[in-house]
């Protein structure tokens, strides 16, 4: 019998594929399994199940499990790798134990002659995604799995402020929140205002004035997306808290960023140039009296 069974890198996934025919010919007077090739069977509490898939990082190594078992040593079995991604189709690796000539790479032929046919890619990139193909036969059986990889980026999200702000009142702010280099595209950026503790727990308010850049595509084919407003100061809002949501598929809770707003009361300029006049005229008048008192000491003297 030939089984095949794919997995995770995690470890088996919850589908159980089990393809199952003999590996010798039909005997005479038997069921004919030329005209029966075996078949690739998955099973989930009963219930036919979709493609295995699996989530992947960007710039990790990522293991496509295919494992196989043949019921006699020494079979001829021939394994292939294959993607396939927007139509085309994509030979990744094929090994002959008949002829012992392999193509490609990402298969170590030791793990294989323990029945390990996986494969590995080095770095996973988002030209990584695709369906993944595992195919054994030992002629004239053949078995198949196919693996949807999928990969996920989480965004990395900065402000273009500190945990605190302090402006003037009445002066005027430009607040960034920046969400990078994430992937697929979809992402929600959503700020938020909160006025400070005073009696009970204030309720967050979704901004109304916020904008929202275009998508950007960065050389590695990820995104980037940024929320921004601006904000007047006025002390009123001292204290208040403001906070930028991030969302995606590859978060399980949104990423968040907050700072505090701190406004200050302007600066009466008039008054110390009124001071600051007043200090100059009098080291004026003290230096002159000094300078008089210090001509008559010297006209006494001669």
């Amino acid at each position: 019998m030939v089984y095949l069974h794919p997995q995770t890198q995690q470890g088996p996934l919850h589908h159980h594929q089990l393809p199952q025919a003999p590996l010798r010919p039909a005997s005479p007077g038997g069921p004919d399994y030329q005209k029966w090739p075996p078949s690739l069977t998955e099973s989930c509490h009963g219930h036919q199940t979709q493609t295995p898939s699996v989530k992947a990082r960007l710039k990790f190594q990522q293991k496509l499990h295919c494992q196989f078992d043949v019921d006699h040593k020494g079979a001829k079995v021939t394994v292939e790798w294959h993607k396939q991604h927007h139509g085309e189709r994509t030979k990744l690796f094929s090994y002959n134990r008949r002829t012992g000539q392999t193509q490609g790479s990402g298969v170590g032929l030791r793990a294989f002659a323990a029945g390990d046919a996986s494969y590995t890619l080095a770095s996973t990139m988002i030209s990584s995604e695709g369906t993944y193909i595992c195919s054994v036969s030992v002629n004239p059986l053949f078995a198949r799995v196919d693996i949807n990889l999928q990969i996920e980026e989480p965004p990395h999200v900065s402000l273009n402020v500190g945990p605190s702000l302090s402006l003037m009142e009445g002066n005027k702010r430009k607040i960034v929140c920046e969400a990078n280099s994430y992937y697929p595209r979809d992402v929600e950026i959503i700020w938020h205002e909160q006025d400070p503790v005073v009696l009970g727990a204030p309720h967050p308010r979704s901004l109304e004035n916020v904008i929202l850049s275009y998508h950007r595509e960065n050389r590695d084919m990820t995104f980037s997306l940024s929320g921004f407003f601006y904000l007047q100061a006025a002390l009123r809002d001292s204290g208040k808290k403001f906070t930028c949501s991030v969302s995606h598929q590859s978060l399980k809770v949104p990423i968040t960023k907050s700072f505090t707003l701190i406004v200050e009361e302007p600066t009466n300029w008039m008054l110390y140039l009124a001071v600051g006049s007043v200090m100059i005229l009098l080291l004026y008048v003290k230096r002159s009296y000094l300078h008089s008192a210090w001509r008559k000491l010297a006209g006494k003297v001669i």
